[in-house]
């Protein structure tokens, strides 16, 4: 095949609308990793302190707790900032590709259904704020035993009335909060939002994926013919 024929065929793959889907995809995916990343350097850093290594116990009867406390309040702050970015460039990402579509009216349903009257979801957005505008939530670790464990029982917690001094909580945060007693847990509410999140963006990649199944191996096909011209000319 000719040179130019070899550019117009490359040229076709790149405006087609299944190599557009993929791009725009991989920098949507970078949101997700960014999540993902923060989500697990928090529980990592939480199963550091619930699940210590005996070189660790004692710890927080030292000046290091500061330091560890410090470092659990950078992991929090990182993960629901990084939480909220990723809702806000899923919210662009669907205005930008399926403003007007079948997909952007699945995706407004869906979010509805999931995310609007679920209160770890709104109590993690108004971490946010709550980071933003107060500053560092008070936290404490609870160590408790069990007759029947060998090792303490340690748990992160954050004091519920400390929290609502804050007066900026929604209406669905506060009802929350105070269904939590004295402390609200932070694995606990870290886990519900989680796979609340996993739930739903397994759903939005089925999604997207089926609708753009032609497009894509359209895209591909066409992509193979370049490849193979690619090796030709090696």
């Amino acid at each position: 095949m000719h040179k130019t024929d070899y550019r117009k065929l490359r040229h076709e793959v790149e405006r087609h609308p299944g190599f557009l889907y993929r791009e725009s995809r991989r920098t949507h995916g970078n949101s997700i990793k960014i999540y993902g990343g923060n989500f697990r350097d928090l529980s990592a850093f939480i199963d550091l302190i619930e699940n210590p290594k005996e070189h660790f116990k004692g710890q927080w009867h030292d000046q290091k707790a500061n330091k560890l406390f410090s470092e659990l309040h950078r992991f929090f702050h990182n993960y629901v900032t990084a939480a909220e970015s990723l809702v806000s460039h899923t919210r662009s990402y669907i205005k930008h590709w399926h403003n007007s579509d079948e997909i952007g009216a699945a995706y407004n349903e869906k979010i509805k259904n999931v995310f609007f009257d679920h209160k770890p979801t709104i109590v993690i957005k108004d971490f946010r704020n709550y980071f933003l505008h107060k500053g560092l939530p008070k936290s404490s670790v609870h160590m408790s035993f069990n007759m029947d464990e060998s090792q303490p029982i340690i748990k992160i917690q954050f004091p519920v009335e400390r929290l609502l001094e804050w007066k900026k909580w929604s209406s669905l945060s506060k009802k929350y909060l105070k269904d939590q007693g004295k402390d609200l847990v932070l694995r606990e509410l870290i886990a519900a939002y989680h796979n609340n999140i996993l739930s739903f963006y397994r759903w939005f990649d089925d999604v997207l994926n089926n609708y753009h199944q032609k497009e894509v191996e359209e895209m591909e096909a066409l992509a193979s013919k370049v490849i193979a011209l690619e090796n030709e000319r090696r």
